[in-house]
């Protein structure tokens, strides 16, 4: 146990984990200008894999702190520094979950208190026998990705699947 913290809060396993981190966003720049930013966000920003990998980035450099003895005042700036990027990453964790992207059309002069999403939505409305069933479930479809999407509906005593079979972009 105590080799696999002493390797987890290594700096050679930070280093290590930023170099997958840069690798990543490297390639997710490259995605991005080839193919848009929904695809990078499907393949790379919003996959279970990157999360993970900051995950274990915020555990690193918490760690890292604590096996290195950052808060005394002879380290003060090493200590703000691993901190600083905690609290980012803590920030963007914050957004990732609980914040939403749109656009906010303001006049010169003017206040609004509208926006509209960036956020796609399939919304299916079925009724049968007179009762009616609706859901509504967001998406996210490119081009270059699978696209799938597959939903059950139970509505008046009898079942409905949903399916796409193509998405064409525009």
């Amino acid at each position: 146990m105590k080799k696999l913290i002493s390797f987890l809060f290594s700096m050679f396993f930070t280093g290590l984990l930023l170099i997958f981190f840069a690798i990543a966003i490297g390639y997710a720049t490259f995605v991005e200008n080839d193919y848009g930013t929904l695809t990078a966000k499907i393949l790379i920003y919003n996959s279970w894999w990157f999360e993970v990998l900051l995950f274990v980035i915020i555990i690193n450099l918490t760690g890292s702190i604590f096996v290195n003895k950052l808060i005394t005042k002879k380290k003060w700036t090493i200590f703000l520094f691993h901190v600083a990027f905690i609290v980012i990453l803590a920030g963007a964790a914050l957004t990732r979950y609980f914040g939403f992207e749109g656009t906010m059309h303001i006049r010169e002069g003017k206040s609004s208190n509208s926006i509209i999403s960036t956020a796609t939505f399939i919304k299916i409305t079925a009724t049968a026998n007179g009762q009616s069933e609706t859901i509504e479930k967001e998406v996210k479809f490119t081009g270059y990705t699978g696209n799938r999407f597959s939903e059950k509906l139970e509505v008046g005593g009898k079942s409905i699947h949903i399916k796409n079979i193509q998405f064409m972009p525009s």
